[in-house]
């Protein structure tokens, strides 16, 4: 039973009403139309123009925790830091150019997402490869992509470093413990500190 004193409550907006608030003019998913491709298309008016702003924006969140790995906690404004440094050596150090591709070769580390960081945000192509591949696969995809440079972990350097050498691929090793011919060291590569340059994204 309804007591007749109590004031009905206001029903809840409909979806189309909710969407229509979110998506107007000044909202924070403020829709608008432009050209792409010479096709009418709809955009989000606040949307990051592409992947390197997606990762700045990582830099409001400072210390908080961002990767967790094993006992290892790294937080944004460390990973941020890492990601400068290494699209910084990119650019300057392994001259990659926008649209460029960098091969990235490891298990499940830290650094892997930092490498991807660096290299879509340096306006390179991340050639992402599975871990799980043979010698002989993996050969093929470096040689196939045209990558230029090469970030791997020990297992995957040991099966990557011949095709490497034979096509005149950069070598950055992560987590490496062992010294090879033509492949330099995650640490002396990444400095932290280092300012990411300008780019062009492609």
């Amino acid at each position: 039973m309804t007591d007749a004193n109590v004031s009905p409550v206001s029903s809840a907006p409909t979806f189309h009403q909710a969407a229509a608030q979110l998506t107007a003019p000044g909202a924070p998913f403020e829709i608008s139309s432009t050209s792409v491709f010479g096709r009418p298309t709809k955009v989000f008016v606040n949307a990051p123009n592409d992947l390197r702003e997606v990762f700045l924006r990582g830099r409001a969140n400072g210390d908080d925790p961002f990767i967790v790995y094993e006992d290892e906690t790294h937080s944004f404004e460390q990973v941020m830091s890492s990601v400068d440094a290494l699209g910084a050596a990119l650019i300057t150090r392994y001259n990659v150019k926008p649209g460029d591709r960098v091969a990235v070769a490891m298990r499940n580390y830290p650094e892997w997402i930092v490498a991807f960081a660096a290299i879509v945000s340096a306006g390179a192509v991340s050639v992402s490869m599975n871990s799980w591949w043979t010698e002989d696969e993996l050969s093929y995809a470096i040689e196939d992509s045209g990558a230029t440079v090469l970030i791997a972990d020990d297992e995957r350097l040991d099966r990557c470093v011949a095709a490497c050498g034979r096509l005149g691929v950069q070598m950055i090793g992560v987590r490496t413990k062992l010294s090879r011919s033509g492949v330099d060291m995650w640490t002396d590569v990444v400095v932290p500190g280092t300012p990411l340059p300008p780019v062009m994204i492609m």
